[in-house]
């Protein structure tokens, strides 16, 4: 273009762009939660203190419509809705005790159902993994030197590498243990995180940050206000798994389920949001209806059924929770 020629075309592409995403928009916006606790060491990227989310809660029940999973997603290419009002599905993953300890409560409160997506092969643990690891990483009562023998003791790490890993900074040092773990096969890295709280006589300040038992999620689920999805068994990426191993990873988990809870899942999320169409044949061969990821943005009308993108929620209050979803 010539030098001193003005052009317009940056306005225009912004509005038609606007106007776009506008038409593609879906009235349906999914919310992923995966804790309700008071912020610690092992939880603070994954939870939503009692009191936000009591606030958040209350800001859907006033001013959007909630409904259970299934139904939302039904509606995610209605055009038609309420002025002003969004469709909301509230999701929570794992399985952690406080969902329902904490969560169901409050849900009940105000009337909201919720779906939980369980990994079922943390059932009855001690703890999820990554939590620990970034608890022993950050707490005083467990120094640096003692971890890191300890580590070596139950082979999660080489005595050639504790120089280094001392050396490392508190973060990076909480990173690297992580890629410790993940060098194990993911049906041992909780017995290997097991092994090394036992190695240091570790009680964990954190007691409500467990899974729940099996007792616990049949409980769970058996509330009217709660709808059971399945989030594989081992909580690993789906994408690193051999075909063998994703078809044994999905199929325990809804088996699982199945004999727990008598009646199979028909939604899905997948761990890490790992997914690639190997994973999403597989989802679909077993007979499951929808698959969630965790790309954090509203659905659009585009959207596959099989990557169903879900808001990652903040620790935030009510009113910012409302002034983020554009609510009251």
């Amino acid at each position: 273009m010539a030098a001193g020629v003005r052009t317009h075309t940056t306005p225009n592409l912004a509005r038609q762009l606007r106007r776009a995403e506008n038409t593609l928009a879906s009235p349906v916006r999914l919310l992923n939660y995966h804790r309700v606790a008071e912020q610690t060491a092992g939880s603070s990227d994954l939870s939503v203190s009692p009191d936000n989310f009591a606030g958040q809660m209350a800001v859907l029940a006033g001013h959007a419509e909630v409904t259970g999973l299934t139904d939302s997603l039904a509606l995610r290419r209605n055009r038609v809705r309420r002025k002003g009002r969004h469709t909301f599905g509230v999701t929570f993953d794992d399985g952690y005790v406080d969902n329902l300890q904490v969560a169901l409560p409050i849900l009940e409160r105000h009337g909201i159902p919720a779906t939980l997506f369980v990994t079922t092969g943390t059932l009855g643990r001690r703890c999820f993994w990554w939590d620990r690891i970034a608890e022993l990483t950050t707490t005083d009562s467990v120094g640096v030197e003692r971890l890191l023998l300890a580590t070596v003791e139950v082979g999660l790490a080489a005595e050639a590498e504790v120089d280094a890993l001392t050396a490392l900074p508190q973060s990076d040092r909480h990173i690297a243990l992580r890629q410790l773990v993940v060098a194990h096969p993911f049906d041992r890295r909780h017995e290997v995180v097991d092994d090394l709280s036992d190695a240091l006589g570790f009680a964990p300040a954190d007691t409500c940050g467990r899974p729940m038992s099996i007792d616990e999620l049949v409980e769970f689920s058996q509330h009217p206000l709660v709808t059971i999805g399945a989030h594989g068994h081992w909580h690993a990426k789906l994408t690193e798994l051999t075909a063998p191993q994703l078809a044994t990873d999905v199929g325990t988990c809804l088996e699982r389920l199945q004999s727990t809870l008598g009646a199979a899942p028909t939604l899905f999320a997948y761990p890490h949001g790992a997914v690639d169409p190997g994973v999403v044949d597989q989802i679909r061969r077993v007979g499951l209806s929808w698959a969630t990821g965790t790309e954090s943005r509203p659905l659009s009308v585009l959207d596959s059924r099989w990557n169903l993108p879900r808001i990652a929620t903040a620790d935030i209050d009510g009113d910012e929770f409302a002034r983020r979803r554009r609510l009251g």
